[in-house]
């Protein structure tokens, strides 16, 4: 026995007790059998194996181990097969594996090691991983990155002005309730020079800022896109400031998190009274103010986060059944068949449009876009005001600025209708648009191009610049109630109550498809490039293709005509109002970008199609807004939803669901609506007057409108707010 296999021997015989030495023994018949003392034999025997051998007699053995053998082995052998990929492969290599990860993995990977955290929060990972995922969901604004950029480099200023003059920032204003407080940070900003937000140690947050400055110089396939390109660029004007720590990766959190609230049903509930027994005509809003239009002739503007009544605008003499408006500019339509353009600052009329001789049924402000044709062109030139009419013509305004151009006000106030030539001798009148030959339903445009549709059962497209008429689609057998324009398809779209749905092309004149289903007529149609949507009056909504005609998806749970609906592709969301409530619904399971689908929508998320699986379209959601009469009208945007309902008793109350309460500070809401109604969520409801909104007063005006006037109401009424109404009209026709 040589001297390193004996020392081995006698180690091993040290480390056992006497008694497991003593069991360890073999018995006289079996003295000649392999012992102990053999092991460091077998293991040097082993080691002088070629590694082939080895393989082999590996092989061997592990077939004659129990299974708890192998198990003990097993947990030996698979630790020490790990590697740590992330760590040890290029930083540009392990963003393109972390592409991949779903966000709860994401999250995983920042509490593997300080290494993988690294890696995961560092500079590199915010344009390979976050922004690319910001693109993909398409979240990616520019408009926003700007805001937040220029907020962040605000809060930088505010901070380092107050610690020159010796104030801690955060006691700033205590000591005066009129004392303005400096801002509070943006979502991702860290505040102060060089602070790091993770809390790392200052070598390692310098090695994680080298490797990001190395992986956006060698990213492969990121930043081609011009969408990708460096955001410091965005706030043009501030070339200095900063962007703040992870401003992607948090963006990216901000709008992921409103979206899981909108499908798990949290948010903030706001309610409050509005135009007393009314109906609602119009309604748009924004993240400060709600504005709404109503046959009690006027307008009110309300504060969007506590509905306290901010302006009420009077002038109309008739209801107001159209508005728009622009940054500081409304424009408003009514049965008095005027326009009017109103500064939402002071809540002042400063120029009335005539030239309409019956109601102006419908508006819109047509922006100016990039032409097709000519390069460099702005079509239209300027800004403009397009209204249809029951008297079966359109007219063109260019939009005027209630603070810069000239108040016009014509003699009369618009109480006696104006001469022809009077009325065209606006200095903002444009064009009158004749070839209807009756009342103007609906239009919709984009850039040059104006869609109208008409009780003459045509449809007409219009070249905004010149006034022509450029084509005019024949098919429908009905009255046209809706009309739809998307400018990236190049195509239109018209419901009638003929039940049908027609998809035109508005470059070459042909009529495309003829959309059946629908049992009843067709009063709202929505178009963006992937969706074509349809509401009518037998209670359903339809999704359909508009490039190839296919219907996608039938959606039914409403119990009445359904009166409202509004669907956002970016979102992959619409919402529905009837009588009983508001309704939310998916528009595709497969239209979440980096996720396959959410599992808050009912049913399954993709069927098994002839080529392999496809996504499933219309899944409903849940029930927003309950317990209500009914429906008026409703709007959304990526945060919140508005709806102006009817409740007992016939009064109108507006409903604001705010599903990013919270989300910038890291707060959650509470009390999840599991569906059934507006309750469910934390509620906030105004109080009866609505802030200072005098009801008696409303009640007095409505009793003081003359014969005229009720008269158009009453044509007006015929006509109907939405598919919901127009089934009156079934009755009149």
């Amino acid at each position: 026995m040589t001297a390193p296999v004996e020392a081995e021997v006698s180690l091993q015989s040290s480390l056992l007790s006497p008694a497991l030495q003593q069991q360890l023994e073999l018995p006289p018949e079996m003295a000649n059998s392999p012992s102990l003392s053999d092991v460091p034999y077998i293991i040097s025997t082993f080691d002088a194996l070629p590694p082939q051998l080895k393989s082999y007699l590996l092989l061997h053995l592990l077939r004659r181990c129990p299974f708890s053998t192998l198990q003990f082995i097993s947990s030996l052998i698979l630790p020490t097969l790990k590697r740590d990929f992330i760590g040890l492969l290029p930083v540009e290599l392990s963003y393109q594996i972390l592409q991949y990860l779903d966000l709860r993995s994401l999250g995983r990977c920042t509490v593997v090691s300080k290494a993988w955290k690294r890696v995961v929060d560092g500079e590199g990972a915010e344009f390979a991983v976050w922004k690319k995922r910001l693109v993909e969901e398409q979240w990616f604004d520019e408009e926003e990155i700007r805001k937040e950029i220029e907020s962040a480099w605000a809060v930088k200023e505010s901070h380092k002005a107050t610690q020159e003059l010796g104030l801690d920032p955060l006691r700033v204003g205590s000591g005066s309730s009129h004392a303005a407080a400096p801002p509070s940070p943006p979502l991702g900003y860290a505040g102060g020079d060089g602070a790091n937000v993770n809390g790392e140690d200052e070598e390692s947050g310098s090695r994680s800022r080298s490797r990001g400055r190395m992986s956006k110089r060698n990213l492969v396939g990121v930043d081609s896109s011009s969408t990708l390109n460096n955001d410091a660029q965005l706030a043009s004007g501030h070339r200095s400031h900063e962007a703040p720590p992870h401003l992607h990766k948090h963006l990216f959190r901000r709008h992921h998190m409103i979206r899981q609230n909108w499908m798990r049903g949290r948010y903030k509930h706001v309610s409050f009274p509005g135009h007393t027994f009314n109906v609602v005509t119009c309604l748009q809003f924004d993240a400060e103010k709600i504005v709404s239009g109503s046959d009690d002739q006027t307008i009110h503007i309300y504060d969007t986060l506590n509905g306290a009544l901010l302006k009420r605008l009077e002038g109309h003499e008739g209801g107001v059944w159209a508005l728009q408006y622009l940054n500081y500019t409304l424009v408003s339509g009514s049965t008095d068949r005027t326009v009017r353009v109103w500064d939402i600052d002071t809540g002042r009329c400063t120029h009335l449009f005539e030239g309409h001789t019956s109601t102006v049924r419908c508006l819109m402000i047509v922006n100016p876009k990039k032409s097709d044709e000519y390069p460099g062109r702005m079509e239209p030139s300027m800004p403009l005001i397009v209204t249809g009419s029951r008297d079966a013509t359109l007219r063109v305004w260019r939009l005027p600025d209630p603070k810069r151009d000239q108040p016009y006000l014509p003699p009369g106030g618009g109480s006696s209708p104006p001469s022809p030539d009077a009325a065209n001798n606006n200095p903002f009148f444009m064009h009158v648009l004749n070839g209807h030959t009756s009342s103007v339903r609906a239009i919709a445009g984009s850039g040059n191009v104006l869609v109208s549709g008409s009780y003459d059962t045509t449809v007409r497209v219009w070249d905004l610049t010149s006034g022509d008429a450029v084509h005019v689609f024949r098919g429908h057998r009905e009255k046209v109630y809706s009309v739809g324009y998307c400018h990236e398809l190049r195509r239109a779209v018209s419901g009638s109550m003929d039940s049908t749905v027609r998809v035109w092309c508005t470059r070459t004149g042909q009529a495309l498809f003829n959309l059946e289903g629908h049992t009843s007529l067709v009063g709202l149609l929505e178009l963006s490039p992937q969706y074509l949507v349809s509401a009518a009056a037998d209670a359903t909504l339809r999704i359909w293709s508009p490039t190839t005609g296919q219907c996608l998806a039938t959606l039914t749970g409403h119990a009445a005509a359904i009166t409202c609906f509004h669907h956002d592709g970016k979102l992959n969301r619409i919402v529905s109002g009837s009588d009983g409530g508001v309704k939310v619904w998916e528009l595709s399971s497969a239209g979440y970008g980096s996720n396959s689908h959410h599992p808050s929508a009912t049913g399954p998320a993709f069927t098994q199609g002839p080529y392999g699986r496809e996504p499933v379209y219309g899944r409903f959601i849940r029930d927003l807004v309950g317990q209500v009469q009914g429906v008026w009208r409703v709007r959304m945007d990526e945060r919140r939803l508005v709806c102006a309902v009817q409740r007992e008793g016939n009064r109108t109350w507006f409903e604001v669901l705010d599903f990013g309460e919270g989300v910038e500070d890291g707060v959650r809401i509470e009390g999840v609506g599991d569906g059934g109604g507006v309750d469910q969520g934390e509620s906030h409801v105004v109080g009866a007057r609505g802030g200072s909104e005098d009801l008696e007063g409303e009640e007095d005006e409505d009793e003081e409108e003359d014969e005229h006037d009720e008269q158009e109401e009453e044509d007006e009424h015929d006509d109907g707010v939405g598919s919901g109404e127009t089934s009156n009209e079934d009755e009149v026709e």
